[in-house]
């Protein structure tokens, strides 16, 4: 998900998971948003599409934590290396 739209989700009190590759800048960015809205339930999972070995152990680490998954939001960033 991306800082913004986890924003606005997060104040309907829901249960999130943001599954992304850096953990170092997700992190503050949960912690800031676990602040505005005062919703807790807001947790980073590491997952990355160019590793199959990542994308199992999400699989296997998300089964172990949610019973399930009612929403699925895919977030794709754009980068221009000029």
């Amino acid at each position: 998900l991306g800082k913004e739209t986890t924003k606005l989700l997060a104040t309907m009190n829901p249960t999130i998971v943001m599954a992304c590759r850096n953990r170092e800048k997700t992190l503050p960015i949960i912690e800031e948003i676990k602040r505005d809205s005062n919703n807790q339930n807001i947790h980073f999972m590491p997952l990355d599409f160019d590793d199959f070995d990542t994308i199992r152990e999400f699989q296997r680490e998300f089964d172990e934590k949610f019973k399930k998954c009612d929403i699925l939001i895919n977030n794709a960033g754009l980068w221009n290396p000029e």
